[in-house]
């Protein structure tokens, strides 16, 4: 990300790309895929960062 920019997508934002991609959600349903997706990503970092500390 550039300087000054978020970096957290908003449910609304979510909808539209998912809509744009044919996937309809409501906004509740938006914000469990972006809950979901931000534990999925820190499992991956975290699970990254123990392999890089054995090597």
């Amino acid at each position: 990300m550039m300087d000054g920019e978020n970096d957290t997508i908003l449910p609304e934002k979510a909808m539209k790309l998912l809509r744009d991609d044919g996937i309809d959600v409501n906004l509740e349903q938006a914000t469990i895929i972006l809950h979901f997706l931000s534990h999925m990503a820190e499992i991956v970092a975290d699970q990254y960062l123990d392999r890089a500390d054995i090597l």
